[in-house]
């Protein structure tokens, strides 16, 4: 991208890349096929190769409608456009539904097969894995993705807190107050900058 093409470019372009998961934008149409027709082939030259179901051209622009504008994921969040009661344009990012539901399901699991621990060590951890989600997750104008992981996953919290014995261990009440005596985060905004990053 650097070295062979962004050089040649008339328009601004631009790449984002994490690893092996890359985004490149570009401000003309034309040299954003030009390079996907290439990509290809350059790779090949490094033994390496497109993942075909992983990789698209698509409109994503301040200056195009909501109809023709497209949204893609990158590093588990979804891409989009939105405009604000100002009418000013912005690039929102929430949670995948993919990576959502799989995270659900991991907590799930987890929990099921940890639930019958002391329930101090137990419940640190679950500190951790809901700060380790919002500090991963806890972009501007993720709200209420943050919120569905946060809802779900005390549900699911407090099915298995109550399978521990053959009696029933908490209330609503009673879980509430171990919520809280145990510092259980709400879900919160830890993150600003990354969705800066997709505007040219």
């Amino acid at each position: 991208m650097r070295k062979e093409f962004v050089q040649k470019c008339i328009g601004t372009s631009r790449i984002i890349r994490y690893a092996d998961d890359f985004v490149c934008l570009f401000q003309a149409e034309s040299e954003a096929s030009t390079f996907y027709s290439q990509l290809g082939m350059r790779l090949k030259k490094f033994n390496l190769e497109v993942a075909p179901e992983k990789t698209k051209k698509l409109i994503f622009s301040r200056y195009k409608t909501r109809k023709e504008n497209q949204s893609f994921e990158f590093l588990g969040f979804e891409f989009h456009w939105e405009t604000s009661r100002k009418g000013n344009r912005y690039v929102r990012a929430r949670t995948s539904t993919k990576n959502l539901c799989s995270g659900i399901k991991r907590f799930a699991e987890w929990i099921q097969s940890n639930r019958d621990k002391k329930i101090r060590p137990l419940m640190e951890n679950v500190r951790r894995k809901f700060m380790g989600h919002y500090n991963y997750y806890g972009l501007m104008g993720n709200n209420r993705r943050l919120s569905h992981f946060w809802f779900k996953c005390l549900r699911i919290l407090f099915k298995w807190l109550n399978r521990r014995s053959q009696k029933r261990s908490y209330n609503w009440k009673g879980f509430k107050e171990l919520i809280e005596y145990f510092g259980i985060p709400k879900p919160e905004v830890t993150e600003k900058k990354i969705v800066n990053s997709f505007r040219l």
